[in-house]
Formats: C-alpha cells, sequence, structure tokens
C-alpha cells in the first residue's frame, strides 16, 4: 500500500511535525530552506493549525501561523485562500504533494504561502512513527510532583488550596481595581466603575473562545452615550451586532434584521463605532446554545438594563443587603430581558427546535464567581466588614452540575476532591500560577515533595 494512501489524520501530522527528530533539510516546494524557530501554539479552534509560530525562510525569519495538511490540494478544497483567519499564515506544511497542477498555496491579496512537502524530508518509514508516537503518547502527562503529592497531608493540601482560591480572587479584584483606574482619567468614578463590570461581564460570556472578541467589542463601546441616550433594546441590539460586524454581509432578510440595519446606518456615524469581522468569531466545535450570536444577544440586554439601572450598584447591594446573595444575582442574570428573536433563534435565519433562556446556570455561576464577587471585593476594599461578608458568600458556594476536564485531572493528579466552588478555584490556581509556571520551588507542597531535587518540566494544558 502506497504511504500516500493510509488514512493519516492532521494530528498525527502534527505530532510528526513538532518532533524535528521525524525530518531533517526541510526546503520549501521552491528550493528555500526552512528553519523552525518557535513551533508556536496548537490551535484547536478554527483557523490555522499554529499561532504565533516563527519561522526562518531563506534566511529572514517570519512570525504568524502554520497550517497543515495531508495533502497540498486540501488548501485549495479548503478555500483557505477566501478565509480572513489564513491571511497571516506564513508557512503551509503537507505531507503528500498530491496535485502540483493546483498551483501554490495564496492567501488574501494573492501573496503566495511558502510550502513544505513533509514526506520529502522524514528519515524513517510513517509507519515506524506512528508506531512510536502512539506508544509515548502520554509520557509526560502528570503533574512534576505527581505520584509524591499523593503522599501530603491531606489537611496541608486543603490548607493550600484555600490560600489559593483567595489569592486568586484578590488578583481578580485588582485587575477590576487597574481598569477602573485606566476609565477614570477620561470618566468618573462610578462611570468607570460601570463600564469596567461591562467589560469583564462580557469577557466572561465569550467563554476561552470569543473571549478576548467580547472584551475588544466592550472596550470599543462608548456606554455613556447609550445611557445618555436611554436606548430602545432593538436600538441596543443593533450597535452590539453592527460593532460585532455581523450585519456587514448578513442575507438574512426579515423585519427584525432591517430594523438592525436602519438603526445601525444612524448609530454607526453618530457615534463612530469601528466594526469588527464576523469572520473573527469562533463557531468552531460549539454547540448552538453557546453560539456568539447568542451571547452577543444576551450582552445587548445587559446593556440596556444599564441604561435604567446602576448595575455596580444593583450588584453590591445585593451582595451585601440580601439574605440568599447568590441566588439574588443568579435570578439578575437569569432575568436580563433579551429581544424575543434570540429565545426562538441561535443564528440569523436559524431557528432553535424550541424556545431557550440565552445563559444557563453554569455560565450564570461563573460570572458571579469570577466577575461579580471579585468586582464587590474590589468596591469595599475600605470596609473590611463588607469584604467578610462577601467572602463568606464565595466559600459558601457549592459545586452544582458536573466538573470540568481540568478539575478532574488536577483531582487525580493531588488527591484533592473539589467540594466547593472555592476549592476548584484554588486548584485552578494552583495549576495555572504555580504548575504550569514550573514554580514548584515557591508551592509548598512542591518544595517538600521535591527539597533538593529540580522539578522536570511540566505539560502545559490547554483546556477549552
Amino acid at each position: 500500500m502506497l504511504i500516500s494512501k493510509l488514512n493519516l489524520n492532521e494530528s498525527f501530522i502534527c505530532s510528526i511535525w513538532e518532533n524535528q527528530e521525524y525530518y531533517s533539510g526541510l526546503k520549501t516546494a521552491n528550493g528555500e530552506d526552512v528553519e523552525v524557530i518557535d513551533f508556536g501554539k496548537r490551535n484547536s479552534d478554527a483557523g490555522p493549525d499554529y499561532v504565533n509560530a516563527r519561522i526562518s525562510i531563506d534566511g529572514r525569519i517570519y512570525t504568524g501561523s502554520v497550517e497543515i495538511h495531508k495533502e497540498c490540494s486540501d488548501w485549495h478544497r479548503h478555500s483557505h485562500r477566501k478565509d480572513s483567519k489564513y491571511a497571516e499564515v506564513i508557512l503551509h506544511v503537507a505531507l503528500f504533494n498530491d496535485s502540483p497542477e493546483e498551483g501554490p498555496a495564496k492567501v488574501k491579496k494573492a501573496r503566495e504561502v511558502p510550502t513544505v512537502i513533509l514526506s520529502n524530508h522524514i528519515n524513517r518509514s510513517i509507519r515506524e512513527i506512528w508506531k512510536e508516537i502512539i506508544a509515548n503518547k502520554d509520557d509526560k502527562l502528570s503533574l512534576p510532583c505527581f505520584p509524591s503529592v499523593l503522599k501530603i497531608s491531606s489537611s496541608a493540601k486543603r490548607n493550600l488550596i484555600n490560600k489559593l482560591s483567595y489569592q486568586r480572587h484578590a488578583m481578580k479584584s485588582e485587575k477590576i481595581a487597574k481598569r477602573i483606574e485606566q476609565i477614570s482619567e477620561n470618566k468618573t468614578f462610578e462611570d468607570a466603575k460601570e463600564e469596567a463590570l461591562f467589560e469583564y461581564i462580557c469577557e466572561a460570556l465569550g467563554y476561552s473562545k470569543n473571549k478576548s472578541q467580547f472584551l475588544r467589542l466592550a472596550r470599543n463601546l462608548n456606554t455613556d452615550f447609550v445611557k445618555r441616550k436611554n436606548l430602545s433594546l432593538i436600538e441596543c441590539d443593533s450597535i452590539i451586532f453592527g460593532m460585532s460586524g455581523f450585519l456587514q454581509s448578513l442575507r438574512s432578510k426579515d423585519n427584525y434584521v432591517d430594523d438592525l440595519r436602519s438603526c445601525w446606518e444612524v448609530f454607526r456615524t453618530e457615534m463612530n463605532l469601528p466594526q469588527m469581522n464576523s469572520g473573527e468569531w469562533n463557531f468552531f466545535r460549539l454547540r448552538p446554545v453557546n453560539f456568539p450570536t447568542l451571547r452577543l444577544a444576551y450582552s445587548s440586554g445587559l446593556l440596556h438594563f444599564m441604561t435604567q439601572n446602576n448595575l455596580s450598584s444593583v450588584i453590591n447591594d445585593t451582595l451585601l443587603n440580601t439574605e440568599d446573595p447568590f441566588r439574588r444575582l443568579a435570578r439578575l442574570l437569569s432575568g436580563i430581558c433579551v429581544s424575543d428573536y434570540w429565545h426562538k433563534h441561535y443564528h440569523f435565519g436559524r431557528k432553535k427546535k424550541s424556545p431557550s433562556n440565552l445563559l444557563g446556570d453554569q455560565r450564570v455561576t461563573d460570572i458571579i464567581v469570577n466577575v461579580l464577587i471579585p468586582f464587590g471585593l474590589n468596591s469595599n476594599e475600605t470596609d473590611p466588614v463588607a469584604q467578610e461578608r462577601i467572602l463568606e458568600v464565595y466559600s459558601s458556594l457549592k459545586l452544582k452540575g458536573g466538573k470540568s476536564v481540568l478539575t478532574r485531572w488536577l483531582e487525580s493528579e493531588t488527591g484533592i476532591t473539589a467540594r466547593s466552588l472555592s476549592d476548584e478555584q484554588g486548584l485552578i490556581q494552583l495549576y495555572r500560577e504555580l504548575c504550569s509556571q514550573k514554580k514548584c520551588n515557591e508551592c509548598e507542597i512542591g518544595r517538600e515533595v521535591f527539597a533538593e531535587k529540580k522539578a522536570e518540566e511540566p505539560l502545559l494544558i490547554i483546556m477549552y
């Protein structure tokens, strides 16, 4: 059987690409020398397979994205030339050159992308490489201190997790404080608080796949203008969807869309608003209920709520002066009014099977824990009694629903069971600030486990 006919997926080809022991003497199809300086970061979303890579081509260093394919023709078959996500690709790596007559890979504006045919440079058979990759695939899937950490006393580990949990919220609170300070250079302190709160709720609405897009949109929005004008919900929708770029090339036609377009044309000029490209939003590997279009509709509803209420005051009052702050905050977030269109649609022109709310319980909880509680701590930084009250609310929250993949993995690696949201936040802080940064000498558990020994390089795991 010809190796070009084997059923090889791109994940396998990426494994070859990332191990330079499997190949040597890389050259482009045009004969230019290629050297990998930095593979970059693996991308599991829509777009190129690697981002922020650094590649030397013919002695010149380029920084950008790398796309991996089984066959050269896949570039044309997948229509990458028309897709703006591939505009920064600096190298196309294909295992086989199946159809040279189709011409070189190109992106918009007809820029030619250098191509490497990997099979021309590998130093052993595909089958041998496959067996080696399969045999060694899980060698480093552990924390540096595993399994020795399992012998550490449970009380010592829980004390550390509690400390890290509060540290995590202190960091989030400080981040919010810095942002408020930045905004208040040009606005009143109260307006700055409102704007920062809106920004970070929007960021949380984006999950991991669209958080940077949501944050950029929120920061480009003039919330003061919206509040002064006391805009209606449909007018808020027009601004949010107009700025996000979805109205630019929208083919769907109905009364709701027509209203959005007419409002957007007015506000875009009046407010001098920037417009994103709708292609920047990630839908890849998301269920329809988590589509960014629904989250954008929710952010519009939140913006409309803010035209009639001081959101920061409502949040602070709920945290300090109600019997069950968490339940009250959950009701507040779940009760944000959105346009009826989005109860029935998950995208423009695409109907849901049945009407549904835009935010699930887990997302509501995440916003309360990661945004509203840190915001409350910052708002009451000079009042220790109020801060203690808010921390009591936080420490009392129980884990509901399923645990994330990262949490379950950390539980098995550390021997600590997350019994509360506070425990879960502490485990995440342990991993992100210590384990994945190879800061074992700064970790109480790490120092006890390793003593004078040096920790091995930990595995960086990116969870979505």
